[in-house]
Formats: structure tokens, C-alpha cells, sequence
């Protein structure tokens, strides 16, 4: 965020403030340009995706020692785009596998790009019933974030969220996984013949 003053001001005299909607102030650095007239408020860290955010500028005071009016304005930051493995109009081949017991599923992936992973998705077929609790891990096996799914529909795509989302970093692999606690879960044996594992089942991690 920029202020371009009319005159010169006395640098030591700027309150140069950022907060987000909860009211809670942001850390940043603070400078100002004695040639441009310029000050320039920099978050330490990145700001957040769809939020709303206050500025307020105030206390300067020109050369004269006069203070100027306090100045606020608010701006909300775009929504990140949203990618996906699969889209949501995809069914799998075979929605519902015979397999009735209990199994955790997962698929491994490599962030191209830093980002962050908001939730996951997995398919649900007929009888893939019960609580299902979706996870992502680091390579490593170090849990990352968990949910629990809600408002399940009988079949079809389901969604979660998770409380925090999660920063990835390009050239990191990690995993998404969910558990079916009475199996009848998704499988694919083309996707199968491509992984390491069997088993394996269609879920979507939603970075950006």
C-alpha cells in the first residue's frame, strides 16, 4: 500500500496501518521517500485470499508541524484460482468395489507451483457408508491437516475443508488420503495399473 503526499512531510510523523477484518493489526515495515513524497506500508507476509482489509494513515505532519486528517480506506484481495485433479462432472468406471473393509486411500502428489491446499474431495459410490475422515500428509508420513466430511450426499463428489488451509511448496510431494471405514470405495484398474498400490481411489486436492 502507497500514500503520495502534496508537500514534504517529517518521516518520524507517519501511523501507517494495516488490519484485517477481525480488526487485528498486520505486521509491516514502513518507509518513506523523501523525493517521491511517497510512503509505502509492506505486510511481512502474504495477505489472504478473499479477505477484506483496513488501511488507515495518519499523524503526518508536513514541515510547518501541521498534522494532517486521518485518512482510511478499505480494499478487499482477489480469490486465488482453484485447481483440481478431477473436475466434479467426472464418475468414475466403477463407483462402488466389492471390498467391504475398512482401508485408507490416498494418492501422491507434487506441487508444481507453491500454493495451498484448501480441502479434498473423494467420490462416493453406493454403500461406501460411515464416517469419513480426509487427511493431508507430508512425504514423510507427518500429518499436515485432517477433516471430517459433513452433510455427505448418498452418492457423488464430496467436499471438505480444512480448518486452516495448508501451504505446499513446488517440488514437494505429498499425500491426500480419505478413510472408508466399510470400503466400497472408488476404483479404477487403468488408474490402478498406475500407481503403486492396487487400491486406489479417485479424490481431488484443491490448491492455489
Amino acid at each position: 500500500m502507497t500514500a503520495k503526499f502534496s508537500e514534504p512531510i517529517q518521516p518520524g510523523s507517519i501511523t501507517f496501518q494495516l488490519r484485517n477484518a477481525a480488526g487485528a493489526l498486520v505486521a509491516a515495515t514502513v518507509s518513506y521517500d523523501e523525493a517521491t513524497k511517497v510512503a509505502t506500508l509492506d505486510p511481512t507476509a502474504n495477505l489472504d485470499a478473499n479477505s477484506t482489509y483496513t488501511v488507515t494513515l495518519s499523524g503526518a505532519k508536513d514541515l510547518g508541524n501541521n498534522a494532517m486528517a486521518t485518512m482510511t480506506w478499505s480494499f478487499t484481495t482477489a480469490l486465488l484460482p482453484s485447481y483440481s485433479f478431477w473436475n466434479g462432472a467426472v464418475v468414475p468406471p466403477e463407483p462402488a468395489s466389492n471390498d467391504t473393509g475398512a482401508v485408507e486411500l490416498g494418492l501422491r502428489f507434487t506441487a508444481d507451483a507453491d500454493g495451498v491446499v484448501r480441502g479434498l474431495r473423494f467420490y462416493k459410490g453406493a454403500g461406501n457408508n460411515g464416517t469419513h475422515t480426509g487427511q493431508l500428509f507430508a512425504a514423510d508420513g507427518t500429518l499436515l491437516a485432517s477433516a471430517t466430511f459433513a452433510n455427505e450426499t448418498a452418492s457423488g463428489w464430496q467436499r471438505v475443508l480444512f480448518a486452516t488451509p495448508v501451504n505446499v511448496t513446488a517440488g514437494a510431494t505429498y499425500v491426500v488420503a480419505y478413510h472408508a471405514p466399510v470400503g466400497r470405495y472408488t476404483a479404477s484398474m487403468l488408474f490402478s495399473a498406475l500407481s503403486s498400490s492396487p487400491r486406489s481411489t479417485w479424490m481431488i486436492a484443491q490448491r492455489a
